[in-house]
């Protein structure tokens, strides 16, 4: 709810934060909502995420995109693979009900997605022991190892495509001025 925007979204964790822990509302209320509140702050304080998927693909892929399509396509497939893999390692190796990606910054953008440092703290205080149940289920490990369990294997040499007989030959359109 501090990374909120709207007063919508604002409003509506802040009632179920209030409804599960009034103490908590009660304390964040005297604190000052404009102090830790994105909505209520009176001026901009804090990093907001600006890049989108798209941005960060076309700054992975900034060398490949010169090399011809089907080498675009493989240096993807690879990317991909590698990401994988190494999620796939990391998944391994939890034994947390939450994964670690909770002190990723990243993550913390996302609304609502984890419990912010200031519910957190408010947590500690009242001696709240289990805050993971307040933690969407997009950041279990359970749904961390599940997300990276598929394989995603390399393509065979082009040599042993199988042809099925019937493709077209596309070709690139003509550009006039």
């Amino acid at each position: 709810m501090c990374k909120a925007y709207r007063k919508y979204d604002f409003d509506h964790h802040y009632g179920i934060l209030s409804r599960r822990i009034p103490d908590s509302t009660r304390t964040l209320t005297t604190i000052g909502l404009n102090k830790w509140s994105r909505h209520h702050a009176d001026r901009v304080r804090y990093a907001y995420l600006t890049t989108i998927s798209a941005e960060s693909m076309n700054a992975l892929s900034v060398h490949a995109r010169k090399l011809p399509v089907t080498m675009l396509l493989e240096f993807f497939r690879a990317s991909v693979q590698q990401w994988f893999w190494e999620h796939r390692n990391t998944a391994a190796g939890l034994t947390t009900p939450v994964t670690h990606m909770q002190s990723v910054n990243w993550v913390k953008e996302i609304f609502f997605a984890l419990p912010c440092g200031h519910v957190m703290a408010v947590a500690r205080y009242f001696v709240l022991h289990e805050v993971t149940t307040h933690v969407q289920k997009y950041f279990t490990t359970e749904t961390y190892k599940s997300a990276y369990m598929e394989d995603i294997n390399p393509l065979d040499h082009i040599f042993e495509w199988i042809d099925p007989g019937n493709l077209q030959t596309v070709r690139p359109p003509l550009v006039t001025k």
